[in-house]
């Protein structure tokens, strides 16, 4: 039954906005209610993979605002996981508000006169904000939303990151920015308002398709931070994030056999000596965050790790050898949407490069 009336809800508000959307009749359908939500992330659960979420560290998520919820941002729907993960941390209870672009979905099918994905993101409670010309009318919500208690989450990179790496400035984008300004602004206007930066990492590993939600220790902003302070508070919160980052299988092994083309090894080896390099890797790392099955199922998961890489045509698999496509693995591609395609072992081994100690013993055994 729970699951019918998932699906009635769910349908009824997608009509209520189609009928608007097209006839222009009627109020424009909005939702901000926790049941609601709870619908949607049932409806969304099968499409996304929410089941395959883990939530690591949920007491450090806090049970109310106001507070500002920091991601990194490496898939298009990072905005639904981390809403649901906070979700699950506080038992349903806490309902952050979502930042988008106000042109997110241009160029896309969800961007037409059948249905406008940026309307339909606003319906259900994201604020909009544009990306060049941020107006001041564009921020006030935010400001006003923390003053009263309220939360929102951001992504402080500004943009996702194409070749996989943290943080990755390209364009008009040459710092993080955003989360101290907001805070500023919050306390600053009410004094004693203490406003949370939580850091809230992701780390997705594509063979497993689990999704570790990692939050960390809430940061606070001084009082009345000058420029300096609240650009040095941005550049801490990023330092912090990437404490977060969970070291799995795909990561090292890619990076791995990146690291033996980049210094001109045999293009051929094997399973077992693939095995055994990441065997005393995983041993020698000093990392909080390490994807379990990197432990319990090691062999397993390397040869999982190669087989979705022979998918993608990083290398060819005979019995137990292995013919790695240096070409491939060493290309360089554009920054864009299609790097993670056209190159998954670079892409995959750039998550790690922020974490020395990761690196130290991936490179001592390369």
């Amino acid at each position: 039954m729970n699951g019918v009336q998932t699906y009635v809800r769910v349908g009824g508000f997608f009509a209520r906005f189609f009928w608007h959307s097209w006839t222009g009749r009627g109020e424009f359908p909005t939702v901000y209610t926790t049941n609601t939500y709870r619908d949607a992330q049932d409806f969304l659960s099968p499409i996304l993979g929410f089941h395959h979420t883990v939530v690591i560290h949920p007491e450090r998520c806090p049970k109310t605002g106001p507070a500002i919820f920091c991601g990194n941002h490496l898939k298009l729907d990072d905005p639904f996981f981390v809403y649901h993960a906070v979700q699950l941390a506080t038992d349903w209870k806490h309902c952050p508000r979502l930042m988008s672009r106000d042109d997110f979905f241009a160029g896309t099918p969800l961007k037409s006169r059948v249905i406008d994905g940026d309307k339909l993101m606003e319906a259900v409670g994201t604020f909009l904000i544009s990306r060049g010309q941020i107006t001041l009318s564009q921020l006030r919500p935010f400001v006003n939303l923390l003053k009263d208690g309220g939360s929102f989450v951001i992504f402080p990179g500004h943009t996702r990151s194409c070749a996989g790496v943290l943080m990755e400035y390209r364009g008009a984008f040459k710092e993080p920015g955003g989360v101290s300004f907001f805070m500023n602004q919050a306390q600053r206007s009410r004094p004693g308002n203490r406003v949370a930066a939580v850091p809230i990492l992701r780390t997705y590993n594509p063979v497993s398709r689990r999704s570790a939600m990692v939050f960390g220790e809430s940061m606070f902003l001084e009082d009345a931070a000058d420029r300096d302070a609240q650009r040095e508070f941005d550049y801490q919160l990023t330092t912090e994030m990437g404490r977060y980052v969970e070291v799995n299988v795909p990561q090292v092994l890619s990076a791995v056999l990146w690291l033996w083309c980049l210094r001109g090894m045999p293009e051929k080896t094997t399973v077992g000596e693939i095995r055994g390099t990441l065997s005393r890797i995983f041993a020698a790392i000093d990392h909080a965050y390490v994807d379990p099955e990197a432990r319990t199922d090691l062999g397993g998961a390397v040869v999982r790790t190669l087989v979705f890489l022979e998918e993608r045509e990083m290398l060819v698999r005979t019995g137990e050898s292995v013919t790695l496509n240096t070409e491939a693995i060493l290309s360089v591609p554009d920054l864009t949407t299609r790097y993670r395609h056209l190159n998954p072992v670079k892409y995959l081994a750039n998550q790690l490069i922020h974490l020395g100690d990761v690196v130290e013993a991936i490179q001592a055994e390369t």
